[in-house]
């Protein structure tokens, strides 16, 4: 890349508008500095919990391949059956804190009304065929990805059960409503492979699978 583009600047210049429409530059940043200054997240806390069912399961896993970034943290997942990730988010919701997750969104959602639900499209009636496979299979044929992050910041319970969720989504305010997707349970369950949670909200046993050794994946991993 340095070869093609050049050797990446050192420092740089940062110009936004806050909430309020106030102008700020602040100029001569480093990475390093602009971290420090307005990313307040302590990365030790987080941990990214992932439901890859054709791995095997309560065990670490390590994308090797995608540490790009020299002196960074390891790219590490612990992977863990699905109520773990979605009780892990819901608890961060609650405690008033956004989620990222990794998902494969091409996957039965309209990207106008922002729907996602399991039955949006239901091509195999048309077709009258089944084309069913189980989160496994389609990660191990490749047709299953986490191809797309976006961020949960609501959840519907009613009566101890997700109804739904609410998503933020970076497809600006044309897509969904004003950038906001409704995802169903179900859509959450089947189409999500990663959540980035605080380890607080993780059980002890499942964070101290974090001290085993970690399965090292290949570079054409379906988790890649």
């Amino acid at each position: 890349m340095a070869t093609a583009l050049g050797e990446p600047p050192k420092t740089f210049d940062l110009e936004f508008r806050d909430d309020d429409k106030n102008y700020h530059l602040d100029k001569g940043l480093t990475p390093v500095q602009f971290y420090k200054k307005y990313c307040a997240t302590d990365l030790d806390d987080y941990v990214v919990l992932a439901n890859a069912p054709d791995h095997e399961m309560n065990r670490v896993l390590h994308l090797g391949f995608e540490d790009n970034i020299k002196g960074g943290y390891p790219n590490l997942f612990i992977n863990v059956p699905m109520e773990y990730l979605e009780d892990a988010a819901i608890a961060q919701l609650k405690d008033g804190e956004a989620v990222w997750f990794g998902n494969d969104v091409g996957r039965q959602m309209d990207r106008k009304t922002g729907f996602m639900d399991l039955d949006l499209y239901q091509l195999d009636q048309l077709l009258d065929i089944d084309s069913h496979l189980s989160k496994a299979d389609r990660l191990a044929t490749g047709i299953g990805e986490s191809s797309h992050d976006m961020a949960l910041v609501g959840v519907d319970v009613d009566g101890g059960q997700v109804r739904q969720w609410k998503v933020e989504n970076s497809w600006g305010d044309k897509s969904g409503e004003k950038g906001y997707f409704t995802m169903s349970a179900d859509w959450f369950r089947e189409y999500t492979y990663e959540v980035a949670v605080q380890k607080k909200h993780v059980p002890a046993e499942i964070l101290d699978l974090l001290k085993n050794q970690p399965i090292e994946l290949d570079p054409w991993d379906s988790l890649i």
